[in-house]
């Protein structure tokens, strides 16, 4: 009966055990299987929790670390939520993971919350604005160019019968001794 419900590795190995004759009874077989291809699973449901990084947003990666952490206890049941709270933070993005850390959660549902708070409003998937456009740069030169013209020289109003103060410039011409005030 059980053979029927036996895939891949696990029905190779029972039809080997059945020509051996290995399987008589059924705690006979319980404790074969488990001998068997416990330890196994017990392998990779450790490795495969330990792999757990975020790939996408932290919504998604708290879900999958919540089945992972799920699975594992239902192999090592006393895992310390210590150890649950190291290997989410170790898991996030760089970027995320650094400011989490820095407010050291106590608890696994705190660092489910940093993380989440640090995800930033600018992300498409959130439906935020779009980030602010960066400065553009020149080859020529590195500083950043302004984004809005310098603005004009003030000009007198029709209206306005006070001209405009004149602008000085100082001459610091090597060649010349003196340093005046050049009227411009």
């Amino acid at each position: 009966m059980a053979a029927m419900y036996l895939t891949g590795k696990a029905e190779i190995w029972l039809y080997g055990a059945m020509a051996r004759d290995e399987l008589r009874t059924w705690d006979e077989f319980k404790e074969a299987m488990a001998t068997r291809f416990d330890g196994d699973r017990q392998k990779d449901v450790v490795e495969e929790f330990n792999r757990l990084t975020q790939r996408g947003r932290v919504e998604e990666y708290v879900e999958k670390f919540e089945e992972g952490r799920y699975e594992l206890l239902q192999v090592y049941p006393h895992q310390p939520e210590e150890y649950f709270i190291s290997s989410f933070v170790g898991g996030l993005k760089e970027e995320i993971k650094a400011v989490v850390k820095m407010f050291k959660p106590r608890t696994l549902s705190e660092a489910f919350h940093q993380a989440k708070l640090q995800e930033s409003p600018w992300t498409p998937w959130r439906g935020g604005p779009s980030p602010p456009t960066p400065l553009k740069l020149s080859s020529q030169n590195p500083s950043p160019q302004p984004q809005n013209p310098p603005p004009r020289p003030i000009q007198p109003s029709p209206q306005d019968p006070t001209p405009p103060r004149p602008q000085t410039q100082i001459n610091t011409d090597p060649t010349t001794k003196t340093t005046h005030p050049i009227l411009i």
